[in-house]
């Protein structure tokens, strides 16, 4: 009996390491930085846009395998919570701001198609998988657009040497992996920017609330928080000072 229960403890802390080892291997697989993209900071891009208080915004929300519709759902509630009214399917309005809420499949082509439409928005965002940095759409950066936010895992190694440095143009990228929820950060921009906040302030609330669901997910192979930060071409901004995650009141502006 002794051996059958040392064996069954000795299966049992096997597992444990395992699962151990797993979690460890995916909080640690971060690829490198890209030397030539460092932390940008100062006044964002989007400023002159908000003189008549217009805006058009897009997100392209990807569907995970795991969590099918839920960050598209929860960025429709916020906007809701806001008093956007839905003045078609996937479109919400208030006061000059139209933002459209696109959701597509687990599917590169169809991530692709559906960013290629909405390009020439002044604010673009992306949540979804990084396809191993093989989106042709965000090959290049993309026209007319103001301020482009890749919410994906490590979209900073993956996509952003290709994309900053365009003229007027702001990129927002996570050197981490990004978790079903990241979507809160985004509304804490969207909050921002509505109050013309300078990028320090944004990526602030935008940290800090990727720190608070961190801090939730108990258990999970994923314990890192997403790290967001204004991705420019090395020399060509000035450099944002290393922040540590703190609290930080998010906040929630009357639209």
């Amino acid at each position: 009996m002794r051996d059958r229960a040392a064996l069954r403890l000795a299966g049992e802390l096997a597992g444990v390491i395992a699962a151990c080892a797993v979690a460890v291997a995916l909080a640690d697989d971060r690829p490198p930085l890209p030397p030539d993209v460092c932390s940008g900071d100062g006044a964002p891009a989007y400023t002159a846009l908000l003189a008549d208080g217009e805006l058009s915004v897009a997100a392209v929300i990807g569907r995970l395998d795991r969590e099918p519709a839920w960050n598209a759902r929860a960025l429709a509630d916020a906007l809701l919570a806001r008093g956007f009214a839905v003045e078609a399917p996937g479109r919400f309005a208030r006061d000059g701001v139209v933002i459209d809420v696109v959701e597509v499949a687990d599917d590169r082509p169809a991530v692709d198609a559906a960013l290629a439409v909405v390009l020439d928005r002044d604010v673009i965002y992306y949540n979804g998988h990084e396809y191993r940095g093989e989106l042709r759409a965000l090959a290049a950066p993309p026209h007319g657009a103001h301020v482009l936010v890749l919410d994906t895992c490590w979209s900073t190694q993956r996509y952003s040497a290709r994309l900053v440095g365009a003229p007027g143009l702001d990129v927002v990228g996570n050197t981490e992996r990004a978790v079903t929820g990241s979507v809160a950060s985004f509304v804490a921009l969207l909050d921002g920017l509505r109050a013309r906040h300078a990028w320090g302030a944004l990526l602030d609330a935008m940290n800090a609330s990727a720190a608070e669901r961190a801090r939730e997910r108990v258990r999970s192979p994923f314990p890192r928080p997403e790290r967001y930060r204004l991705d420019v071409a090395c020399g060509a901004r000035p450099r944002a000072p290393e922040r540590e995650d703190r609290a930080v009141a998010i906040p929630v502006v009357a639209w």
